[in-house]
């Protein structure tokens, strides 16, 4: 037994630190390509009229408010549980509300983003299905409906120490609640499941209409932008299925398992898991959605013609 004490604790210490070395490493890199993407949309003339890729930039600006709720606040929550006496609680509820809340909203903008694209590549004249005006009374609707679902999230989670140690874990007061079981069986359909199904089948639709504007006489440059556009939105939906969909996965089984046992070994090891899991669920918001290729693709083809 002091064997397997000794061995978690080792564990323990190693994912402390990864934790926060990875949070930081992923938040810079995170931050600077959503910075690069925040500058294409609002510098090139090619992207300035289209809904598409304003919804991109809103996509950008989301994903860096996820990173800096996420891991800024929870690298400050571990120094601080680490070397002072400092009261961590309000550190693990805004970084829950703001994660939870720039989340859904990355996910709502990325799913409008994909149905908008494949309507406006159903027509071989480019027609902008969301217009800017539809944008703009529906993002103030999407962001209080994220809100009204992060706040929950503020009110009923806290900072808990685990059984067995002398570590704290920012999670859910009580367990059996209304709340807890929309946060076991709900939040994985509306912020996960849902998202994922209708990014998947617009994206898939919208790749067989470019292929089909291939063919057809369509001018250069609306090809060029509707691929550009594309490879953006599948490149994001790619990274949501390698690090969104295994962390869904593990959000499911730790929370049975959670539910099921008292053993304090299993749950000292569920939450060394949930450090490593965590940190490829943050590669999803730090993916950067255009790619240093295509970068440079944006500049000399906007310059040519």
């Amino acid at each position: 037994m002091p064997i397997i004490s000794n061995t978690t604790a080792e564990l323990n210490k190693f994912t402390y630190y990864f934790s926060i070395s990875s949070s930081l490493f992923i938040f810079s890199i995170g931050i600077i390509g959503n910075i690069l993407n925040i500058i294409i949309f609002t510098s090139l003339k090619t992207f300035r009229k289209n809904p598409c890729a304003f919804c991109l930039l809103l996509l950008s600006i989301s994903d860096s408010g996820f990173l800096v709720f996420s891991t800024v606040t929870s690298t400050f929550r571990d120094l601080f549980q680490q070397f002072s006496d400092i009261n961590t609680v309000l550190f693990c509820k805004i970084s829950i509300f703001f994660a939870q809340t720039f989340a859904l909203f990355s996910h709502s903008i990325l799913c409008l983003t994909v149905i908008d694209q494949y309507l406006s590549t159903s027509k071989i004249q480019r027609r902008n299905a969301i217009s800017f005006k539809h944008v703009q009374w529906f993002i103030p609707i999407l962001v209080c409906l994220c809100i009204l679902h992060g706040f929950p999230f503020f009110i009923y989670y806290d900072e808990q120490i685990i059984p067995g140690t002398s570590v704290s874990q920012c999670r859910i007061l009580d367990t059996n609640g209304t709340f807890a079981k929309y946060l076991y069986f709900g939040v994985p359909v509306v912020a996960i499941l849902l998202p994922v199904s209708i990014m998947t089948t617009f994206a898939l639709l919208s790749l067989r209409n470019i292929r089909s504007m291939a063919k057809q006489r369509v001018p250069i440059i609306r090809l060029r932008i509707e691929q550009q556009i594309t490879s953006m939105v599948l490149t994001k939906i790619f990274s949501v299925y390698i690090s969104v969909v295994p962390f869904l996965l593990f959000y499911l089984i730790r929370n049975v398992i959670l539910r099921n046992t008292n053993n304090l070994l299993i749950q000292q090891e569920l939450f060394i898991a949930s450090r490593l899991f965590n940190f490829l669920l943050y590669v999803n918001y730090a993916v950067n959605k255009t790619l240093n290729l295509n970068i440079i693709d944006f500049f000399v083809f906007n310059l040519y013609f």
